[in-house]
């Protein structure tokens, strides 16, 4: 599965949703496990890759994407504030042959970004969002668009409006994931 750009109103977010298009770093035509400006689980489940790979359709955003393999990967998009809709698109890409999975977006608040500070996946030092602390507050779940073994390259769109609800602390750290089963 690959998933492409995330968008958050980021004029109101302080970070603004960083690495958007997963352009960083720059490939060269090949892949990288290193997604730059996310955090991911382990050095196999969230990776860029090139469009100009076998297999893999051309995104309109740039020329990689960021995949996500059985797993997740996150990052913060700003802090807190109760009952905010966060309107959340992501453009879908599926490898030619290959199974996809549902693909799960959500938002995750709280914790301490600060454990975050000995990430370094170069040394596989990895975090998760529970392990932080955080605590998810909304998701929505798109089933597998295309059906295992699908031969083509497609891509899709998944339109979703998150809320953060009642009862988080104000000012939190809040976080948008992606994952795919």
């Amino acid at each position: 599965l690959f998933v492409l750009a995330v968008s958050v109103n980021a004029g109101l977010w302080d970070p603004p949703v960083l690495n958007p298009s997963f352009e960083s770093p720059d490939t060269s035509g090949a892949w990288s496990q290193v997604v730059d400006d996310w955090f991911k689980l382990s050095w196999w489940g969230s990776f860029v890759e090139s469009e100009l790979g076998g297999g893999i359709p051309d995104t309109p955003y740039g020329d990689q994407w960021g995949g996500v393999s059985s797993e997740s990967m996150f990052q913060q998009i700003g802090t807190y504030e109760e009952n905010l809709e966060i309107p959340i698109s992501l453009l879908l890409g599926h490898r030619a042959n290959n199974t996809a999975g549902d693909v799960t977006v959500s938002i995750w608040v709280g914790g301490d970004p600060s454990i975050l500070d000995d990430y370094d996946p170069g040394m596989d030092i990895y975090h998760s969002l529970t392990e932080i602390g955080a605590v998810q507050i909304d998701s929505f779940t798109l089933p597998d668009p295309w059906g295992a073994g699908n031969p083509d390259e497609a891509t899709a769109y998944l339109n979703a409006l998150l809320n953060t609800g009642t009862g988080g602390v104000i000012d939190g750290a809040l976080w948008i994931q992606l994952e795919s089963t």
